[in-house]
């Protein structure tokens, strides 16, 4: 028995016949409508492929950065909002759906949609708390008016946490499914414009680009007592299903990777399933199916289906083939060395061309002794104890040659870095180019230390994949602070706080999105080589912020923040806006530094224990009821022990001087 083809939504025959004999007697009553509606619900949820009705549902609206005026008058800033829509025929219960902004999802989150429907072709809205639920929800309605929404709009509320960034972030709809969560949806945009909303493309259904009030696709508006405008409530029209680039075939080495990709677009956007011939490839669900190791029965033909849960798109087929000529195992990518703290697992891996099959033995140490089932192309180890430079080899061979490369293995305790400083609210006294979240990260260890790979969250709940990571080599040396800033450079961050306030080489590592919350946060930071969260390097908690004041750490015994006051532990007004903090100083909590005087008429000399190549600075003031610190010099003792000599001439009645290590 074939299946009735109904909108690429199949049916049997039997039970459309039967079902539809029922509808036609009861054609004028309540239940044929009702029948109608099982039919077409049936009709959705049973697709060839496996399309899932949640394929109708995109997000379709942000706002990042409400404006903070109104017709020249300054007005409280409206709170972050996104817009999900439902672009089918069919109502959708989403108790199961959780969202988020850029990160992991999802077993954490609040259920913010418990007992929502979205019904069809509607749009409904969320909206970031701004007190209670029954407040956000006034307010909402208020800011844009009430005569300028749709009457009947659904708004939903979602924790404060989950606050969009205004330079890089993402939303994110995903849905429980029988292990953890799946992806339903998620667009990503850059920069935010003050008080107009993110939206798609109304050709291509693309997201990231900005509300305009001449669109023809969706009723754009002016919010009602502020500067923005979008349109909440009220989505674009879809854009028809297309593929853009057809998949490409290629040959490729037996054993070897592949990776294969097709662009498509439209809206709702596109959901994906590749097939290798007619089977599906299992987990192949995105624009780029990824082959890592390739057996002659993965040759053939790859096609991927488009789906929308509107309309569905067959690619043209891609065929992989295998390099099939005999030849003796090339090496394509020999294993790095790796760097590992105790515990951390530290994996070699091999890439090679070779046929008939490559055949692999892993082996250890300068005598190559053989590691009992290492026989695969890739070798993981623990090291539990100190390795400096340990040597693993791989032997690669078939019948037509043998060849081997090797690796080393460096394995210590992890690194003794602290974080010691953050600002999460920086002051409104500035005007001027914008002044942005910073942290900073010292190293207390006695090595130096390089920061290429680190990664870091400043999520409550952290997880390895959703925050940045540094790729440049950033190295730390001991007692050296390094800051991290958002969306700013060296040179505007130096201005800020002033090049007078601030070590010479002070290293800025900028960063996009992951801005700290003035609500509260985390901060953890992970090494290159950590596979779990738990295994972290450091990490801090903060409260409220206060404006223009940073928090700062005790590196041995506190983990909550303290605000940072000037003249204690090295904080300073910073050049612009007054800003209180000292970045780029390890003396929180203040480091003691006795001094010993000398006098010699005109010289006066100071002598201090120091670390060798440290940097202090000194400086000196004439009132110490009301002082005016000035910067005198700044040295680097090359011994344990620092002398300096104020040989300005005469010296007035009284002069305070003081020491700090930067």
């Amino acid at each position: 028995m074939k299946p009735l083809d109904w909108g690429k939504h199949f049916l049997w025959p039997i039970t459309v016949t039967s079902t539809i004999g029922v509808s036609r007697r009861m054609r004028s009553s309540a239940t044929a409508a009702r029948v109608r509606s099982i039919i077409l619900s049936l009709a959705l949820l049973v697709t060839p492929s496996g399309l899932k009705v949640e394929a109708q549902l995109a997000i379709t609206e942000v706002m990042a950065d409400a404006a903070t005026t109104y017709k020249g008058q300054a007005v409280l800033a409206g709170p972050d909002f996104w817009e999900l829509t439902n672009f089918g025929d069919f109502d959708i219960d989403l108790s199961d759906y959780r969202f988020r902004d850029a990160g992991d999802c999802c077993d954490d989150l609040e259920p913010i949609f418990d007992g929502v429907t979205i019904h069809r072709k509607e749009s409904i809205v969320c909206v970031r708390l701004v007190g209670t639920p029954n407040e956000t929800i006034q307010r909402f309605r208020t800011w844009w008016g009430i005569d300028r929404l749709p009457p009947d709009l659904q708004i939903i509320t979602y924790p404060r946490s989950f606050g969009f960034d205004l330079l890089q972030d993402e939303a994110q709809l995903w849905k429980k499914a029988e292990q953890g969560f799946s992806m339903v949806d998620h667009v990503a945009f850059g920069e935010s414009r003050r008080g107009v909303t993110f939206t798609s493309d109304p050709i291509t259904g693309a997201f990231w680009v900005w509300s305009r009030l001449d669109s023809a696709s969706v009723a754009t508006t002016y919010a009602s007592i502020a500067d923005d405008f979008g349109s909440p409530g009220r989505a674009p029209e879809p854009v028809s299903l297309s593929i853009v680039t057809q998949p490409r075939g290629l040959e490729v080495c037996l054993g070897y990777g592949v990776s294969v990709s097709v662009e498509a677009q439209g809206l709702p956007r596109p959901h994906y399933q590749w097939f290798h011939g007619d089977a599906p490839v299992p987990g192949a669900t995105e624009a780029t199916l990824s082959l890592p190791v390739l057996d002659v029965a993965d040759a053939g033909e790859y096609r991927v289906e488009v789906s929308n849960g509107l309309q569905t798109k067959l690619s043209e087929p891609a065929l992989i083939t295998m390099r099939t000529q005999p030849q003796p195992p090339v090496v394509q990518v020999p294993p790095s060395d790796r760097r590992v703290t105790f515990g951390q697992p530290a994996t070699f891996s091999v890439e090679v061309c070779a046929y008939p099959a490559a055949r692999f033995q892993w082996s250890k140490g300068e005598n190559r002794d053989p590691i009992i089932g290492a026989t695969s192309a890739q070798l993981t180890v623990r090291p539990e104890s100190p390795t400096s430079g340990e040597i693993y080899s791989v032997e690669i061979s078939n019948e037509l040659g043998t060849t081997s490369v090797s690796a080393k293995l460096f394995a210590g305790p992890k690194p003794a870095l602290r974080i010691t400083e953050a600002m999460a609210l920086s002051s409104t006294n500035w005007v001027g180019a914008l002044h942005a979240d910073w942290w900073e990260l010292t190293n207390f260890d006695t090595n130096s230390v390089d920061l290429f790979g680190y990664r870091w969250d400043d999520s409550a709940a952290p997880t390895l994949t959703g925050g940045a990571t540094v790729t440049n080599h950033v190295v730390m040396e001991p007692g050296e602070s390094v800051i991290f800033v958002e969306a700013m450079t060296r040179e505007a961050f130096v201005r800020w706080w002033g090049a007078q306030n601030l070590p010479e080489n002070l290293q800025v590592i900028t960063y996009l999105a992951n801005g700290l919350s003035d609500q509260g946060e985390s901060i953890t930071v992970w090494n290159d080589s950590a596979v779990e969260k738990s295994d972290l390097i450091c990490q801090v908690d903060f409260t409220d912020a206060i404006s223009g004041i940073s928090f700062w750490f005790d590196p041995e015994v506190a983990f909550s923040g303290l605000p940072s006051v000037v003249g204690e532990g090295g904080a300073f007004e910073a050049s612009e806006g007054g800003d209180i903090g000292s970045p780029g100083r390890i003396s929180n909590p203040p480091e003691k530094i006795h001094l010993s005087v000398t006098y010699a008429n005109p010289a006066l000399g100071l002598a201090w224990a120091a670390i060798p190549n440290a940097t202090y600075e000194i400086q000196s003031c004439e009132n110490i009821t009301h002082p005016v610190w000035k910067l005198i010099q700044r040295l680097k003792p090359t011994s344990t022990r620092a002398t300096w000599s104020d040989t300005t001439g005469r010296l007035p009645d009284a002069r305070f001087y003081r020491v700090s290590r930067l």
